[in-house]
C-alpha cells in the first residue's frame, strides 16, 4: 500500500476541528495526517487550537446521559473510558 505525502506547512497556529482529532484517536486513516500536524507542531512551535464548543462536544453527551441515567448509544471509541459509569450501547460500524 502506497503512503499518500501531505505537505506540511509550518504555521503559527492550525485549527483542528473534533472530525479530525476523533480520526486521530479511533487510528482511522486520516489520523495519520494528524499525527504528522501534531508532531511538527511539536517539533516547530506550531500552537494547536481547538474551539471549545468542538472539545466539549463528547463531555457533554457523557454527563448528558449520566445525570439522566440514560443510555448512551455510540460507536465512539473515546466513550469506553467511561464504561461502568455510563449504560453504554455499542454500536459497530
Amino acid at each position: 500500500m502506497m503512503m499518500m505525502q501531505h505537505k506540511i506547512i509550518r504555521l503559527i497556529s492550525s485549527v483542528l476541528d473534533s472530525w479530525a482529532v476523533l480520526a486521530y484517536l479511533e487510528d482511522e486513516n486520516p489520523g495519520k495526517v494528524m499525527a504528522e500536524i501534531f508532531t511538527n507542531a511539536h517539533e516547530h512551535g506550531t500552537s494547536l487550537l481547538m474551539t471549545t464548543v468542538n472539545a466539549g462536544e463528547v463531555w457533554y453527551i457523557a454527563a448528558l446521559s449520566k445525570a439522566q441515567k440514560a443510555e448512551l448509544a455510540t460507536g465512539d471509541k473515546e466513550f469506553k473510558q467511561l464504561d461502568g459509569q455510563l449504560k453504554i450501547i455499542w454500536l459497530q460500524e
